[in-house]
């Protein structure tokens, strides 16, 4: 079985993810709209979407850049499903960085006049 506090720290470590299904559907998701639990041995995946709120069991995942990536199941394994979660940037530090990125672009063309 998969660690649950493995996962449940990744998803923390982020306060607002992109649920991307296998259909290409996708759609935002607060760290509160997600719920990891195990149970008899199981690894339990269960978010809100447009459905209302779905419970899988989680087959296997993998992070690779800073996205994590579900294989999930449910119903006797009748029913399969991959989804990626991508960690969702604030408004806030959207505006940060490009405050950072206008003040580098600034300095770069002060220094050509300068010169």
């Amino acid at each position: 079985m998969q660690n649950p506090e493995t996962l449940q720290n990744l998803l923390e470590a982020h306060h607002e993810w992109l649920l991307i299904d296998t259909a290409g559907r996708s759609f935002a998701l607060t760290g509160a709209e997600i719920e990891i639990t195990s149970e008899r041995g199981k690894l339990l995946f269960a978010f809100l979407d447009e459905k209302g709120f779905q419970t899988w069991r989680v087959a296997d995942f993998e992070t690779k850049n800073g996205e994590i990536r579900l294989n999930l199941t449910r119903n006797f394994e009748k029913e399969h499903e991959k989804i990626t979660l991508v960690p969702r940037i604030s408004a806030l530090e959207l505006g940060e960085i490009s405050e950072l990125a206008r003040l580098e672009k600034a300095q770069k063309l002060a220094a050509i006049f300068a010169a």
